[in-house]
C-alpha cells in the first residue's frame, strides 16, 4: 500500500486526461494476396506495404486519425535503427507525445511479417519481438503520467512484463495495479497464444482491470470454453458464460469482440451486446487492426465517460472503418466519419444474451 505522503501527490481521475498506450510498437510489412498457399507452393504478391503495428502503435495512430480532444501518450521502446526512428517520426506527425518510447541500444525494432489474403480474409503474421521484449517495470513513471487512462497490449507478448512478480502474479498486474493506485482507469488487451500460460496471465491481472478486451478465441484460450458451435455459428450463451467466469474476478468489465458484435460483461450487472455494421463484402481488405481499432473507438468513449452501450457502439464503428484497408489505421477516419458508416450500412441484428 502506498503511503500517505503518496497518497497526496496522487492525482485523481477527474484531474487527468488524456491515454497512455503502452506495450508494443511494431513496424508491419503487408504483403496482399488473394489466397494463402499451401506449403512449398506459390501465391502473387498483389501489393506490399509498410506501416504502423502492435495494438499500442495502432491504437494511438487510429484516436489521431479520429481527431480525439485529448492528449496521447506513448511508452514503449523501439531499437536503434531505421526502423525505430520511422516509429517514432510517424508518431510526432500525429501529434503524439513520444517522450515516454524510449530507445534500446541493442535489441531491434520490432517488426512483423504479415500475409493478408483477401478471399479468405484471413491474415498470416511472424512476429520477431525485437525491443518491445525488454520492456520493463522501470520504464513506467507512473508519478510523472497525467494520461486518465492506462492502457497495456499485449499481454504475452511482453516478455519481461509476463514474468511471476511476488503478491500481483506478474510484472503487468502490478503496473496495473500501481495505475490505479495513482488515480488511472487500467485496460489491457490480450494476445491469441496458445502456449497454455493465458489463463494464468489474465487472472493475475483481472483484479486491476477497468477494461480487458479480448476476441472470442481469445476468451476461449483463457477460459477454455469453445464459444462458437461447429457450423462456426457463435453461441451467445458459451460467450456470456465465459466472460461472467472472468468478470467474477475483474475490477471493471470483460469486454469480446466477435465479428457479429461486441458484448460487455461486468459483474453483479446485466451484460450488454452490440452489434457490428453490416459491412458490405466488397469494402472488406483486410482484418489486421480491426481488434485495435475496436478497443480505440471503445477507449475513446470510455475516456469520456459515456454509457457502456456507447464504449461498444465507437468500438464497432471504428473497427468497421478500419476493415477497409489491408493496414490497421489507414481507413479510419475522424468519429464522423466512422459514425456516418452506420447509416451508410446499418447495424447487423442484435441477439439476445441469456
Amino acid at each position: 500500500m502506498p503511503t500517505s505522503p503518496q497518497k497526496k501527490k496522487k492525482t485523481s481521475n477527474a484531474q487527468r486526461n488524456g491515454i497512455l498506450a503502452a506495450g508494443t510498437f511494431v513496424i508491419d510489412r503487408i504483403a496482399t494476396v488473394k489466397d494463402y498457399p499451401a506449403d512449398d507452393t506459390y501465391a502473387a504478391v498483389l501489393s506490399e506495404t509498410i506501416t504502423n503495428g502492435g495494438p499500442a502503435f495502432n491504437a494511438l495512430v487510429d484516436w489521431a486519425h479520429m481527431k480525439v480532444p485529448f492528449p496521447l501518450y506513448a511508452l514503449g521502446l523501439v531499437g536503434n535503427d531505421d526502423d525505430g526512428r520511422w516509429v517514432r517520426s510517424q508518431l510526432d506527425q500525429v501529434g503524439v507525445d513520444t517522450s515516454l518510447l524510449g530507445v534500446h541500444k541493442k535489441a531491434r525494432t520490432s517488426v512483423s511479417t504479415i500475409v493478408s489474403a483477401t478471399n479468405s480474409r484471413t491474415r498470416t503474421i511472424f512476429h520477431h519481438a525485437g525491443a518491445n521484449a525488454e520492456l520493463d517495470a522501470v520504464h513506467f513513471p507512473f508519478g510523472k503520467i497525467k494520461a486518465k487512462i492506462f492502457f497495456l497490449a499485449f499481454l504475452a507478448l511482453l516478455d519481461r512484463l509476463d514474468r511471476a512478480a511476488p503478491k500481483y502474479g506478474t510484472v503487468a498486474a502490478k503496473l496495473f495495479a500501481q495505475a490505479k493506485a495513482q488515480g488511472m482507469i487500467t485496460a489491457a488487451d490480450v494476445v491469441s497464444d496458445s502456449s497454455g500460460r493465458l489463463p494464468d496471465l489474465v487472472a493475475a491481472a483481472l483484479p486491476y482491470l477497468d477494461h480487458f478486451f479480448c476476441n472470442e478465441v481469445e476468451l476461449g484460450l483463457v477460459t477454455s470454453q469453445q464459444v462458437r458451435e461447429k457450423s462456426g455459428k457463435l453461441s451467445a450463451s458459451r460467450m456470456l458464460k465465459a466472460a461472467r467466469s472472468l468478470s467474477a474476478d475483474a475490477a471493471g468489465y470483460v469486454v469480446v469482440h466477435t465479428a457479429e458484435g461486441a458484448a460487455a460483461a461486468r459483474h453483479g450487472e446485466a451484460a450488454v451486446w452490440q452489434p457490428s455494421l453490416n459491412v458490405p463484402r466488397a469494402e472488406v481488405v483486410g482484418t489486421n487492426g480491426a481488434g485495435d481499432a475496436f478497443a480505440a473507438g471503445y477507449l475513446a468513449a470510455a475516456h469520456d465517460e459515456l454509457p457502456i452501450q456507447k464504449c461498444l457502439e465507437r468500438g464497432v464503428l471504428v473497427a468497421s472503418a478500419s476493415l477497409r484497408s489491408a493496414t490497421p489505421s489507414q481507413s479510419v477516419g475522424n468519429l464522423r466519419a466512422c459514425e456516418a458508416l452506420s447509416k451508410r450500412w446499418g447495424f447487423r441484428a442484435t441477439i439476445d444474451l441469456p
